[in-house]
């Protein structure tokens, strides 16, 4: 799954003057053995590029990642256990710690951005709205 930022920064740029073509995306990789992995991807100059960005650690303890979303300055991840994880979305770190966790009731099918204080989480008991924690 992809990570999308709400404000325009991770959007298709183009340079002042340049017709190159730049796009910037973060790819969420996850395994039940591993801790979720984020990776940038970018195209530039008619070329894919990627790298291992960073790691979410201590997301290795929790079942299936279903979903993923950046809301505010958090990373946000669903899973099928019915928790929401939130991570610093601190792109200098190397490994990141859960700052905070919600846990809804039901597994998580996806989550969405609402604002930039909180998400929509859609469950198989229906939709939530969570409010992320301060950090």
């Amino acid at each position: 799954m992809f990570l999308d930022r709400a404000s325009s920064d991770s959007q298709k740029l183009v340079k002042d003057g340049d017709s190159n073509y730049h796009d910037e995306k973060f790819l969420v990789i996850s395994s039940t053995l591993g801790p979720v992995a984020v990776w940038k991807c970018f195209y530039e100059a008619d070329m894919l590029s990627w790298n291992n960005d960073f790691f979410l650690s201590q997301s290795e303890q929790f079942d299936t990642i279903t979903s993923a979303c950046i809301v505010g300055d958090s990373i946000a991840i669903g899973t099928y256990s019915g928790k929401i994880l939130f991570y610093s979305s601190n792109c200098d770190l190397a490994s990141h710690e859960i700052m905070s966790m919600t846990k809804i009731h039901a597994p998580i099918v996806s989550v969405k951005v609402l604002n930039k204080n909180a998400l929509y989480a859609l469950s198989t008991a229906g939709l939530h709205t969570v409010t992320r924690p301060c950090s």
